[in-house]
């Protein structure tokens, strides 16, 4: 995130160059102005959607941004972030997500207090939020226009943990100029917290309540609360790697109980003796579904509001009622290319329930038939960052629906993205 850019450091020894004369105006001990942008295109090709009989799709995606990082003195500072979004091609109309005459995707006021062991921070306006493995909550990468929050943000850093507290209520995202808003018909409050356990043994525990009523154009189902209770544990040794969550969802909505949960995690080795630093990995993804609908119990688990893509760029299915098998592996031919390909197999946990697509809508027709099987994906990516400004990323999927989905109308589906980034 552009905000957690500090050049004051730098500004005190950079020569005077071409970046120093926008990235430091001013006294990087006083009153300071950073400015910076971004412009990102990205071109999607498809060849229809998970059941609907669609034409292929070409889409050029523009997203242009600039911001400012305004220093008032070493306390306290202002962070302005806006833009223009543009997308080109089918399918027609797109989403404001996608499209968008320009609006300020960040707007924040922050106070910041240090001493030689701890940091406090407290922020107020428009910011985006993404904490640990973005599972729950996360920037929105692949559309346009990313996820941000309007609300308070609360943050204390201390020895080798932090404390993040929140407020927020999520930006809806419109097409006109200017328009952007969030609404009380949708808020989110949470308290994350990070420690270092012992030795690369990382640990995240967290609760957030998430509220919503009939008339927020995000809920998946009638207004009430959810209530998310997780822990993570992540870390790195001797090569292997390890990052394992659980989740427990406790609320109620529509009438309904929730009694919901999933159990993700992300292990691996990286053989870093080897040319080319192979590192082979396998991810598995367990979230509940409903068991019985219309017992007045929901058990299907809500990913609120999750880092998009999730499994791939194609963004078929999403964790709800899903059972994940994700085996996979990468290369470095150098520091900056990564290379990776992984085989991705999908089921429902319960055949009761329905296969979900993104956002959190249910597949016509799903629920209660066919076979638990819903598919596999394989996945090919490139992800370069050339240098500090130039990142260039690719994606192809190729997804092959089961038995049910065909029998919806599904089809195999091939997907390919390509992006360039240019950041200043």
């Amino acid at each position: 995130m552009r905000y957690e850019e500090d050049w004051r450091p730098l500004c005190r020894s950079l020569p005077q160059s071409s970046e120093a004369e926008y990235k430091c105006l001013g006294d990087p001990d006083g009153l300071m102005l950073s400015l910076g942008g971004e412009l990102r295109l990205r071109t999607e090709l498809s060849n229809g959607a998970l059941t609907r009989p669609e034409p292929d799709r070409q889409a050029l995606l523009v997203r242009q941004l600039v911001h400012a990082d305004i220093r008032l003195d070493s306390s306290l500072r202002v962070f302005l972030q806006g833009g223009t979004l543009q997308a080109i091609g089918e399918p027609k109309p797109f989403p404001a997500i996608q499209q968008n005459d320009g609006d300020l995707s960040q707007l924040f006021l922050d106070y910041q207090v240090r001493s030689k062991s701890q940091a406090a921070m407290v922020r107020l306006g428009r910011q985006e939020m993404a904490f640990g493995s973005q599972r729950l909550i996360a920037l929105r990468d692949g559309p346009n226009q990313r996820l941000a929050f309007d609300g308070v943000r609360m943050r204390l850093d201390a020895g080798q943990g932090s404390v993040d507290a929140f407020v927020t209520w999520p930006v809806q995202a419109r097409p006109g100029l200017l328009d952007d808003t969030s609404g009380a018909e949708d808020r989110l409050a949470g308290v994350y917290v990070t420690q270092q356990i012992a030795g690369p043994l990382k640990a995240d525990l967290y609760l957030l309540e998430r509220r919503q009523n009939a008339d927020s154009p995000l809920a998946p189902r009638p207004g009430g609360f959810r209530q998310s209770l997780g822990a993570r544990l992540f870390g790195r040794r001797s090569g292997f790697d390890w990052d394992v969550e659980a989740v427990i969802q406790r609320g109620f909505a529509g009438g309904q109980r929730i009694r919901a949960w999933t159990l993700a995690s992300d292990v691996g080795f990286t053989f870093g003796a080897t040319a080319l630093e192979p590192r082979i990995s396998l991810k598995v993804d367990l979230a509940s579904g409903d068991r019985r609908p219309g017992d007045g119990i929901s058990g299907t688990f809500d990913p609120l509001y999750p880092k998009l893509p999730y499994f791939s760029e194609a963004n078929l299915v999403v964790p709800a009622n899903l059972v994940d098998i994700n085996p996979g592996i990468s290369l470095r031919p150098q520091p900056s290319l990564l290379l990776s390909a992984n085989w991705d197999f999908l089921w429902r946990h319960r055949l009761a329930d329905a296969i979900y697509t993104a956002p959190l809508a249910v597949v016509q027709g799903s629920s209660g038939q066919g076979s638990r099987y819903i598919g596999d994906q394989k996945v090919l990516t490139a992800d370069w960052s050339v240098n500090r400004h130039l990142r260039l990323y690719g994606q192809a999927v190729s997804f092959r629906p089961g038995q049910t989905l065909r029998q919806l109308g599904g089809r195999s589906i091939e997907f390919l993205v390509v992006s360039a980034s240019l950041r200043f």
